[in-house]
């Protein structure tokens, strides 16, 4: 999303000014109202102001929470500086405009960086690259070329003008402390469509002095990246999780720093390997809250491998790295594409429970059930119902206290509801503890279960 000169759009980007300094927030969220804060006028009419004639605020579209200015403080002075993201499409270049408060003259400029060639900010952030508690500006940018190559220019406020600390082609980036010692570095990937190839290049800051100090081959047939990553791999431990396409199935790598070098723990040395194969793509994440970052793969459940793969109800199971060269599954749970929700599963059925999908009408049920009983006798531990709002009337009589259900959630399109076993059923299953330990109720159900826009 793209803004102007005039008010509209700096009443946009203004409210997100104060968002923090490692990141951005995406572009489509913007279309929400904008709140400005107090005290944040004068930045917008400062920034009104000086921008260069011809250009217009740019939204950098990743990380997380974009903004087309930011403020912070780049000289370690006490005071924030304001920092404006620009484009201009009628010279094909980027910029960032960088403003000083001066009394009594207010916001003035102070800086400015442009590159050529430059047709939208991919990249913006903050990050402290030589552990001084200074953070240079990590910027990146689209380019007019085809094979998905971009630009990215570390920067610094050095003497009150902005260096250039390094200038770089790149496909996709990360930046991070991958070795705990305070200083972050910058991993830039490199991807040739044509030849196959893929590399990974490590950046640390030395004298002022942003010098390549090491560079892995990665897995060469890939059609790109879903997703870079960077987060607590193991304790203690940072890693870069990259998720990319291959030739016939997704993969997974996770990058580390050891002893200076960069190491992908699963792919090897050689790039030749993709590193874990996945049957779909599920973005890594630290799914459980304990702080390190988890490796999603779905499995088929039994006695669903004939069906066809949209109509499969996977299971997701989520891994953390051992430290070594394996993994810990720690987690798992079903992820409704169709219906949008998610169900976590308690920690008693991991490994221990199957999924079962069927469907009456405009209602969809998924059940699951155990997969060993003492016993030939099958039954679901839980079934999990969903229709279209417009249908609930019809549906909402198989809500009664005496076939054990629970409405989950009303939404604007769909509702949810669960229903349990029998009271005959549940005496059965107390009779066996490992079946005991699987039956759940109705405040469970709740707290796993919830809707999710995928």
């Amino acid at each position: 999303m793209k803004g102007s000169r005039g008010k509209t759009p700096l009443l946009i980007t203004i409210a997100l000014i104060l968002t923090g300094c490692d990141g951005f927030s995406a572009p489509e969220k913007l279309m929400q109202p904008p709140q400005i804060e107090s005290g944040q006028v004068d930045v917008q009419k400062a920034v009104t102001r000086n921008l260069p004639s011809g250009t217009q605020l740019a939204l950098p579209s990743r990380p997380a929470r974009a903004g087309a200015i930011r403020k912070v403080d780049l000289d370690e002075d006490g005071e924030k500086e304001v920092v404006a993201f620009y484009t201009d499409k009628s010279r094909i270049l980027i910029g960032a405009l960088l403003l000083k408060k001066r009394k009594p003259s207010g916001w003035v400029p102070v800086a400015k960086y442009e590159a050529n060639g430059g047709t939208t900010f991919d990249y913006a952030t903050f990050k402290d690259m030589n552990g001084d508690r200074i953070p240079e500006i990590i910027i990146g940018w689209g380019t007019p070329k085809s094979d998905g190559i971009k630009m990215m220019a570390v920067l610094s406020l050095t003497d009150g003008k902005l260096h250039e600390l390094v200038k770089s082609e790149y496909t996709d980036l990360a930046v991070a402390d991958l070795d705990q010692d305070r200083k972050c570095e910058l991993v830039l990937f490199v991807h040739n469509h044509e030849r196959l190839q893929s590399r990974a290049y490590l950046y640390t800051l030395q004298n002022r002095k942003l010098k390549q100090t090491d560079s892995l081959r990665l897995y060469g047939s890939t059609n790109g990246y879903e997703q870079i990553l960077t987060g607590l791999a193991a304790k203690g431990k940072t890693g870069i999780f990259v998720t990319g396409i291959g030739d016939y199935t997704p993969y997974t790598e996770l990058l580390i720093m050891d002893r200076g070098r960069l190491k992908s723990v699963f792919a090897g040395k050689n790039g030749k390997k993709p590193g874990i194969q996945t049957l779909n793509i599920v973005p890594s994440e630290d799914v459980n809250g304990d702080g390190i970052i988890e490796i999603a793969l779905q499995k088929t459940p039994p006695k669903t491998e004939d069906l066809r793969l949209a109509e499969i109800p996977w299971i997701t199971s989520w891994y953390q790295w051992d430290g070594k060269d394996g993994l810990d599954m720690v987690y798992q749970n079903y992820l409704d594409y169709k219906s949008e929700y998610q169900f976590d599963f308690p920690q008693d059925w991991l490994h221990k429970v199957t999924v079962r999908k069927l469907h009456r009408d405009t209602e969809r049920r998924i059940s699951f059930y155990p997969k060993k009983t003492p016993t030939k006798r099958e039954f679901p531990l839980l079934t999990i119902h969903d229709c279209p709002r417009k249908d609930w009337d019809k549906k909402k009589d198989q809500l009664n206290p005496h076939n054990r259900s629970v409405l989950l959630h009303v939404g604007k399109k769909r509702v949810y509801w669960a229903t349990f076993p029998s009271a005959k059923v549940r005496k059965y299953a107390r009779r066996s503890p490992e079946l005991n330990r699987l039956l759940v109720n109705p405040s469970q159900i709740r707290k796993q279960f919830r809707t999710v826009p995928f």
